[in-house]
């Protein structure tokens, strides 16, 4: 019997045999691969297992499953192209040896167009206009109202940040975390848990402004889980207020305002879905000020914004940056190969539950001390 690592790697040789195959055009859209046995028998491997890793490539749109007649090459499926793909992130300046949210994306982008067999450039929006030899752009950042001269006349652009370009020549598609989703699933794991009197801990004003929409979403999947799963459980939501706003030279110190009204009214929940991990920093400096022993700190689900080392105790929603980075690429792609024409989309991009200590009914006191004592 091979070992796992044995199967691991006759498991990588066959989906590297197949992506070959389609890119050299031994097998062209349309056409089907050899049996599941034939595979199974040529790389060693139980037919489940083939299986299972084909139908990651039928996830990913490379081959369709089809009844009765097999696995088939999709029309989508990578070719031995020149089609480059640019990913345009933010320009950090000093700040990108500290700044993983651009090295995730940009990992997640180049891994999905070398396996589509396309050819990916990354820059800065600080970089040239590009040229016509361009299939697509990838923008991942905030507000860049000149961001259409990134573009070459009819290439499509995929579009992530907190506000949408203007009105201009290419197809803008958009990509946005699935934060309802996050919200939801957040709340779902501590009812699960056995905790009834979940707060939304926020940071920031309930106002109509789009930069903190990703927020207002994030509380929005939170109540309307309370409002299914426990109805009869009163909605205790800590906000800023807009007066808060004159008093911060930035709007991540919002967070001490809405963390002492947190502690203060904190006989009225025992567990908590966090904003973000600065609102959790926040609530655990609070908690500190006023002398709170820490086997009475709540319950708490944040989500990840920060590096994963800063809070190693929390409960995570996590934001995962590389498979966003994969999705616009895919899209990108897809555009480019006419699988996806027509209005532009827009496509979520779901996030995960990481279970740490800070969850469960009956938390070890130790490892919320710790916490305490050294926060992120």
């Amino acid at each position: 019997m091979a070992s796992r690592v044995e199967t691991t790697q006759r498991r990588t040789a066959l989906l590297d045999h197949v992506r070959n195959g389609i890119r050299d055009g031994r097998w062209a859209p349309g056409d089907s691969l050899p049996s599941l046995p034939e595979l199974a028998g040529q790389f060693g491997l139980s037919r489940e297992t083939v299986r299972a890793a084909l139908h990651e490539m039928v996830a990913d749109g490379v081959l369709t499953a089809e009844p009765r007649r097999g696995l088939r090459v999709s029309s989508a499926a990578p070719s031995d192209s020149d089609l480059c793909f640019v990913l345009v992130t933010e320009d950090k300046g000093e700040q990108n040896s500290v700044w993983p949210k651009n090295q995730m994306v940009r990992n997640g982008f180049e891994r999905r167009i070398a396996e589509r067999g396309g050819i990916s450039l990354c820059q800065d929006n600080t970089g040239p206009a590009l040229t016509s030899q361009v299939a697509g752009v990838f923008r991942f950042g905030s507000d860049d109202p000149d961001a259409q001269r990134l573009v070459a006349d009819g290439a499509p652009l995929v579009w992530y940040g907190w506000r949408s370009p203007g009105e201009g020549p290419s197809q803008v598609d958009h990509l946005h975390f699935d934060n309802w989703g996050g919200g939801a699933d957040a709340t779902r794991h501590l009812i699960d848990r056995g905790h009834r009197r979940i707060a939304f801990l926020g940071s920031y004003p309930l106002e109509d402004n789009p930069r903190w929409k990703w927020a207002h979403t994030r509380l929005a999947g939170w109540r309307a889980t309370m409002e299914r799963r426990l109805p009869d459980e009163p909605l205790v939501c800590f906000h800023a207020e807009l007066d808060d706003l004159t008093k911060v030279s930035h709007v991540r110190e919002l967070g001490r305002f809405v963390a002492d009204r947190a502690v203060l009214r904190r006989a009225e929940f025992d567990a908590l879905v966090a904003v973000d991990d600065w609102a959790v920093e926040s609530l655990l400096a609070a908690w500190r000020r006023h002398g709170l022993p820490s086997d009475e700190f709540p319950a708490i689900v944040s989500f990840e914004g920060l590096p994963e080392a800063r809070s190693p105790y929390v409960t995570s929603v996590k934001v995962p940056w590389e498979r966003l980075g994969k999705a616009g690429a895919e899209l990108l792609w897809q555009r480019a190969v006419g699988q996806i024409t027509g209005p532009s989309v827009r496509r979520l991009v779901p996030m995960e539950v990481a279970v740490r200590l800070s969850s469960g009914r009956f938390r070890r006191s130790d490892a919320m001390a710790a916490l305490l004592a050294d926060p992120f």
